[in-house]
């Protein structure tokens, strides 16, 4: 199983991608978001990071307007910093 989330710079992406991993016959778990309006990345970021790290996933997807913001956060949780 694979999770993904987005923020609202990379819904369209995380769109795509879900739709594409869904067609191969991997499940998917979208945690949002859904549309495109302004939303913040840690509102998604520490769902996908937790369900990984926890071994509930075998893969997370993260995407964003930047990609750097999501990317550092899933690191860090990943890593086992406090979850704010």
């Amino acid at each position: 199983m694979v999770v993904s989330g987005s923020d609202h710079g990379g819904v369209e992406l995380k769109d795509f991608l879900v739709g594409v991993l869904s067609a191969m016959g991997v499940e998917v778990r979208d945690c949002g978001t859904h549309g495109n309006a302004s939303v913040d990345y840690p509102d998604f970021g520490p769902e996908v990071s937790l369900r990984v790290a926890s071994g509930e996933v075998e893969r997370g997807v993260l995407d964003g307007a930047t990609g750097l913001p999501v990317d550092l956060h899933l690191g860090t949780q990943i890593n086992g910093q406090e979850i704010k």
